[in-house]
């Protein structure tokens, strides 16, 4: 891209990194301890994405895993917002629920016509 600095965009390269890196980790990770309060799952959520960012330190370079330290609390940030801020501003409810009705592309639940006769007078179940 001209115009933009090589060092920005390995920058916005390391922050999604770590954004991914910490909801995948905790994806995987947080079921396994049977994550059950937000609270702790935000939490935890913190913790992974401390260790992202310490481990891609590690390998990477210092500047590199605070970058990616930087992505996983994107992370947490968003995922505290999403669970404390959203029922009381509208907006980002309403948003979250058009995230949810976009999914009924992918699933499409059986109606209950096919299980059963629905009609005037005729209740008998169908197996």
């Amino acid at each position: 891209m001209p115009g933009v600095p090589t060092s920005l965009l390995w920058s916005a390269t390391y922050v999604t990194g770590g954004f991914i890196a910490t909801k995948v980790a905790s994806g995987f990770v947080l079921p396994m301890i049977g994550v059950q309060q937000p609270l702790f799952r935000i939490l935890s959520k913190g913790v992974l994405a401390w260790g992202v960012g310490w481990v891609g330190g590690m390998m990477l370079g210092r500047n590199a895993g605070n970058l990616l330290m930087v992505g996983g609390f994107v992370e947490v940030i968003g995922d505290a917002v999403k669970t404390y801020v959203s029922p009381f501003v509208p907006a980002l409810a309403a948003a979250e629920m058009q995230e949810m009705s976009d999914m009924s592309a992918y699933y499409q639940a059986p109606q209950v016509e096919s299980y059963y006769q629905v009609g005037a007078g005729n209740e008998q179940e169908v197996l």
